[in-house]
């Protein structure tokens, strides 16, 4: 178990190492790998022991992961909702020009209507 004292020399080991493993790359052994060195030296540099750093770097990896999978979840639902906005604004335009055009209908039934009356009664004239 770690100790306490630990915990701020802990935490800044990590936020110096952090940027060194982008969160799209977690999943890379390599880089984890290469991550795990690094946080391990600057442990080591602070006098955290080896089964310490072991547990810190799983622990600081499993973060990340959950952390990038959180993420992508919370984007994932944001894409839905905007799909689902997209294809609720394409419904109302085609309901919009179905409409359009019915009115045009109408409308033209009504011009020629007018356009009869007037030729009838011009007819009479």
């Amino acid at each position: 178990m770690m100790q306490l004292s630990y915990l701020n020399d802990v935490l800044m080991a990590v936020l110096k190492c952090r940027n060194k493993l982008p969160l799209h790359t977690i999943e890379c052994p390599a880089t984890v790998r290469q991550f795990k060195d690094q946080i391990t030296k600057a442990l080591g540099d602070q006098g955290v022991n080896a089964s310490e750093v072991t547990d810190i770097v799983g622990t600081v990896i499993d973060v990340y992961k959950e952390v990038i999978k959180q993420v992508h979840e919370a984007y994932q639902d944001r894409l839905e909702g905007f799909v689902r906005e997209r294809n609720n604004a394409i419904q109302n335009l085609e309901n919009i020009c179905v409409i359009s055009n019915q009115i045009a209908a109408e409308l033209s039934l009504v011009v020629t209507s007018v356009q009869e009356n007037l030729d009838v009664h011009h007819r009479i004239d």
